[in-house]
Parts: structure tokens; C-alpha cells; sequence
């Protein structure tokens, strides 16, 4: 098994409504940040 690391500059954790609004919200105003939403 192969381990993969990853970068992300914010991580949310819940993909609810919130969170799924908080994603959509910092897409839009950081375009260049790196986001991963997990559940």
C-alpha cells in the first residue's frame, strides 16, 4: 500500500449545509487557497 500526502490550506470538517456554504464561500473569496471538506 502507497501512502499519499497531500496540502490543503484550510480543511472543513462536516459537509453539511454550513459546511458546504463555508466551502462554497472561501472558493469564492480565495480562489488560490486549497480546501478539502470532509465528512
Amino acid at each position: 500500500m502507497t501512502e499519499q500526502t497531500k496540502n490543503f490550506d484550510i480543511a472543513i470538517i462536516g459537509g453539511g449545509m454550513v459546511g458546504a456554504s463555508l466551502a462554497l464561500l472561501l472558493s469564492a473569496q480565495k480562489p488560490d487557497w486549497k480546501i478539502a471538506l470532509l465528512e
